[in-house]
């Protein structure tokens, strides 16, 4: 979700011992150089498939799985919400 925008009132909804922080979005300002979907898609596709492994890969390359789609919101009854690995069974239904 790197370099992804949401309104100041939204809660930032990391992953368990995340270390993702919100960054003021200021008019003017650049922080962020690139997205990660940029960043993710000038790797080899060597570093793609040891990122994502097998199947997340294949389903990448062959279209049948977004970047956005890589990652989903849980609900933990201690931590609340939290982002997590998205299923790839629950993706590709």
């Amino acid at each position: 979700m790197h370099g992804s925008v949401h309104p100041a009132t939204e809660t930032l909804n990391d992953h368990f011992n995340g270390l993702c922080l919100a960054l003021p979005n200021v008019a003017g300002v650049s922080l962020v150089d690139e997205n990660g979907e940029a960043w993710f898609d000038k790797q080899s596709d060597s570093t793609q498939l040891q990122m994502m492994g097998p199947g997340r890969f294949q389903a990448y390359k062959d279209g049948a799985l977004r970047f956005g789609e890589l990652s989903t919101t849980h609900h933990d009854e201690v931590y609340g919400d939290m982002r997590i690995v998205a299923p790839l069974k629950d993706v590709l239904k």
